[in-house]
């Protein structure tokens, strides 16, 4: 093994530095501090542990992976800090005679009488373990009061990874991205003082770990990791998939080194839980008309001589062995759509590679959770989606059995071929936006009027139902593959049908003859329109 290989070890979930274990002595490793990043939560955690009174319980919440033990494994090392309890994982026992739940009993028990101060790492599933399970109902009370969201006393302290404001996501610059992830890569790839690139040094000099260097080299580009980023975002608001710093680190260490190259290693690679969901994302599986052209050359063995050029720099500038097939090239040419490199031949795929959803569900979550909506710089992105997007949306996916029937009409039912059907107008409910700030990264509410007489009609949006939406518009109908969005439609649709069922004017439809029937008290006038 390489000098670099050896070092990128450390990164890899099965390493023996991934897990933080209550010892006497820190076992201090060179690379792994390196790319230690302090993050908000643990900023927080220092004050509190440094500034709040005696007697207090601090819990550090969060999944497997996500950083409790490294903090706390950090701060229990500090001498300021010797007369703190810390039990870094709740869910393990100190000794033979306890499990998981009676440790923590035996520590709620006996803490006040040697300690100023009790912190426990603890996961979400153990916390509604011992809520079940436990002995101390005063604790049992506080931890109840946490999952629900409300108060708890003074004394306890819960600091959680899943807290919105200690995401590993975030928006920057109009832009969703993970400031995390962006200091972690910078920090991997820096210039100078960077244990990882003299360790990639002193192997290039000595001939070892060529494939993961070319694979370093390619990650060094800022555009590329911009690339990385947009993926890890797209999957976490499309498959609601958490970002933990072990599994990224896992995720860095198998894209470098993973069997293949970088651009392969990023969609294939079979050891990386966030690899497994940013499969769906390939970009050699979208159909379009330049990457199945590009496909077919390859395939009948065409010759392209700017693709040929393409090469030739390829080579030269990263000593690739570029006999891979036409797929892995289209994820070669993803990961450097943002860059300019060669003859620019990769950029003839840019418009197949363009992720648009993205950028528009920033742009509408922005607006909607701006202070003040209405007077917002995507203001007018909000009036048009609900009056274009939405409403059109809407009135395709019901009316998809009656297609005669106009955008600002809507089919409510239908009785021996008589259609009754009910005009409707959808615009933006701007105090009900205002009002409906979302706590998560991955949603925001929506709130419209059919009629600004009546109350406003609210539903929570995600990336997938926008992309549906968006897709509706275009003709697309849906199939098994949106059944989780199409609940989400189906759900807002009967809350329209059932609002618009109440309104005083209907129209009927029979073959060519259209009857509006307008309820006045209780008459019905009926006219022939």
């Amino acid at each position: 093994m390489g000098a670099f290989l050896s070092a990128l070890s450390v990164l890899s979930k099965s390493s023996p530095q991934a897990v933080e274990i209550e010892h006497s002595q820190r076992n201090v490793n060179k690379f792994k501090d390196y790319l230690y990043i302090p993050t908000d939560l643990e900023k927080d955690f220092e004050k509190i542990i440094t500034h709040s009174p005696d007697g207090k319980i601090i819990f550090v919440c969060g999944g497997s992976g996500d950083g409790k033990s490294a903090i706390l494994t950090k701060y229990s090392q500090k001498e300021e800090f010797k007369n703190i309890k810390f039990h870094l994982d709740a869910t393990h026992a100190l000794t033979p005679q306890y499990d998981a739940i009676a440790t923590l009993d035996n520590l709620f028990q006996n803490y006040s009488n040697h300690y100023i101060a009790l912190v426990i790492g603890i996961n979400i599933g153990m916390i509604a373990n011992y809520i079940e399970k436990g002995k101390d109902d005063k604790i049992k009370k506080e931890l109840t009061k946490f999952l629900q969201g409300e108060e708890y006393d003074e004394g306890f302290y819960f600091l959680s990874f899943e807290d919105k404001k200690y995401s590993k996501f975030n928006f920057e610059n109009n832009k969703a991205t993970s400031g995390f992830t962006k200091s972690l890569l910078s920090l991997l790839t820096a210039e100078h003082n960077n244990p990882f690139r003299d360790a990639m040094t002193e192997a290039e000099l000595n001939g070892d770990d060529k494939i993961e260097i070319i694979n370093y080299k390619f990650l060094c580009i800022h555009q590329v990791q911009e690339v990385i980023i947009e993926l890890l975002v797209r999957i976490r608001l499309a498959k609601d998939q958490f970002l933990t710093t072990r599994s990224l680190l896992d995720f860095i260490f198998n894209l470098l080194v993973g069997p293949k190259y970088i651009f392969d290693n990023l969609f294939t690679s079979e050891n990386s839980e966030l690899i497994n969901q940013l499969k769906i994302f390939d970009p050699s599986l979208v159909r379009a008309k330049c990457t199945d052209g590009f496909l077919l050359e390859q395939k009948l063995f065409l010759e392209n001589k700017d693709f040929i050029e393409f090469k030739e720099t390829l080579i030269k500038n990263y000593d690739l062995v570029c006999d891979f097939s036409g797929r892995s090239y289209i994820r070669l040419f993803y990961l450097l759509n943002k860059i300019s490199f060669s003859n620019d031949f990769h950029r003839t795929f840019a418009n197949d590679f363009q992720n648009d959803t993205l950028d528009y569900f920033t742009v509408l979550k922005l607006g909607h959770e701006h202070e003040s909506p209405i007077d917002s710089p995507f203001a007018k992105d909000i009036q048009s989606f609900y009056r274009n997007i939405l409403t059109v949306a809407v009135s395709k996916f019901l009316n998809r059995n009656s297609p005669f029937l106009g955008t600002h009409q809507l089919l409510l039912s239908n009785y021996n071929d008589v259609l009754i059907v009910s005009d409707f107008k959808i615009t933006p409910s701007w105090e009900e936006i205002k009002n409906n700030r979302s706590n998560t990264f991955t949603t925001f509410t929506c709130s419209f009027h059919l009629d600004k007489k009546d109350e406003s009609i609210s539903f929570v949006l995600n990336i997938n139902v926008l992309e549906l939406l968006v897709r509706l518009n275009k003709g697309y109908r849906p199939n098994k593959h949106d059944k989780n969005s199409v609940i989400l439609l189906e759900d807002l649709v009967t809350k329209i049908k059932q609002r618009l069922i109440l309104k005083k004017e209907l129209n009927f439809i029979n073959k060519n003859d259209v009857f509006e029937v307008e309820k006045d008290g209780n008459h019905f006038e009926v006219m022939h329109k």
